[in-house]
């Protein structure tokens, strides 16, 4: 079901996450910020709302985890920041592409303060 962004019954205390496709070689990097919303009667486990999509032709280790952190992490909801508990990156983060650095690695490093 497809509800307005302003209707998603979203508190920024709630357990907000990321999912992020590094996009390597031809493909664009793809982000998407989610939260889980309390159990209640209905639905026991919360429910779980993509609210916002962030995609990108290129993936710079540099540019493109600051305008994460710019739509994502940084805007606040009722003066408070959101509540994000964890970052989920795809699996071919972790490889080694020669550098000696991981592509999750050197994401870690300029997100970590946040």
């Amino acid at each position: 079901m497809v509800i307005p962004f302003a209707e998603a019954p979203v508190e920024w205390r709630y357990q907000h996450f990321t999912g992020i496709d590094w996009g390597v070689g031809s493909s664009q990097a793809a982000s998407y910020l989610c939260v889980r919303t309390p159990a209640d009667l209905w639905f026991p486990n919360g429910r779980v709302y993509v609210l916002k999509e962030f995609c990108r032709p290129d993936s710079d280790i540099d540019e493109y985890p600051a305008e994460l952190l710019k739509r994502f992490v940084i805007p606040d909801l009722d003066g408070q920041r959101r509540k994000i508990v964890a970052s989920y990156l795809g699996p071919d983060s972790w490889n080694n592409w020669g550098d000696g650095h991981t592509i999750a690695g050197q994401f870690q490093e300029r997100v970590e303060q946040y």
